[in-house]
């Protein structure tokens, strides 16, 4: 996923974490500044990606991140659901691809 990001566009930083409950630490040790775009697998161990949803919903971060999810799931239920939350800006198959970048980056 990193190679993907960087081949399409220069960052100040790019971080990642292995799963929700690491990605809930980052955001509180860095919640002064916190990603632009976080980029969301909906199934991660310890803490999947609707609990870390839930968790970022009733933060109260200053200035808020954009969510893109990044799923397999060709559920319907799993997009309508996704919806529901404000900080979600798309949900999009797996597995990420340069265009699907350039297209995300394009209309945020």
């Amino acid at each position: 996923m990193k190679f993907v990001l960087k081949s399409v566009a220069e960052f100040d930083s790019l971080h990642s974490v292995d799963n929700g409950r690491e990605a809930c630490q980052y955001l509180e040790e860095h919640r002064d500044r916190l990603p632009d775009l976080i980029f969301l697998d909906l199934h991660m161990p310890g803490m999947d990606g609707w609990e870390f949803l839930d968790w970022y919903e009733q933060m109260d971060f200053k200035q808020k991140s954009r969510i893109v999810i990044i799923s397999s799931s060709i559920l319907l239920e799993d997009k309508q659901k996704a919806q529901k939350y404000a900080d979600v800006l798309d949900f999009v198959d797996k597995p990420l691809t340069k265009e699907t970048v350039e297209k995300i980056l394009a209309g945020w």
